[in-house]
């Protein structure tokens, strides 16, 4: 058997960020308060939530957090907020080095590009729950599923759900789709 190199976080960030940028981009203001999957979250309240995790792993590597959004409600300025931490995240993602620092998280210290890796699912599985919410398309980034279920299921995944970050697995065939596995091992009905 031979082993998989490790996917590069930041490829995985850039693929899973242009991925969700393109969602926000068709998100309309009317569906700001849309409930998604995400049962605790509205369409707002989950863009605000995939602004504070690039916000948090960007100043914890010396770049600029971002302005809370807490009372945004306006879809466009939240997506110019999420545009902007994501872009000073991966400069400051480009130099080896500061992926390589050990940074907090809620997840515990962890260096920066295992973060950055976490950051690709969230943002991955959070670009299907805003798509479904908002009647857009739901098919994911092929190679970027495959790379996260193969990083993530069922390890962190699991430690995740033990947290609170995820509901229980939903059970999908055995010749589902990895995207489809992918989603139902994260608590969501593919």
């Amino acid at each position: 058997m031979t082993q998989q190199a490790t996917p590069n976080p930041v490829e995985l960030f850039e693929k899973a960020t242009s991925g969700i940028n393109k969602i926000i981009s068709g998100i309309k203001q009317d569906q700001i308060d849309t409930q998604t999957p995400c049962s605790e979250w509205k369409v707002k309240d989950l863009i605000e939530h995939l602004i504070g995790g690039a916000s948090h792993l960007n100043a914890a590597m010396g770049g600029a957090g971002s302005d809370s959004t807490s009372s945004q409600s306006d879809v466009a300025k939240l997506a110019a907020s999420y545009t902007s931490v994501v872009a000073d995240l991966l400069q400051k993602a480009s130099d080896p080095t500061v992926l390589e620092a050990q940074v907090a998280t809620p997840a515990g210290e962890m260096s920066a590009g295992q973060f950055i890796g976490i950051l690709s699912l969230d943002n991955l599985v959070h670009t299907w729950d805003l798509a479904k919410a908002t009647g857009q398309d739901t098919a994911l980034d092929p190679a970027l599923t495959e790379a996260c279920y193969g990083m993530f299921v069922p390890g962190l995944i699991d430690m995740a759900r033990s947290h609170g970050a995820f509901g229980p697995a939903v059970s999908v065939p055995d010749n589902a789709s990895t995207q489809d596995k992918l989603l139902g091992y994260t608590g969501r009905q593919p």
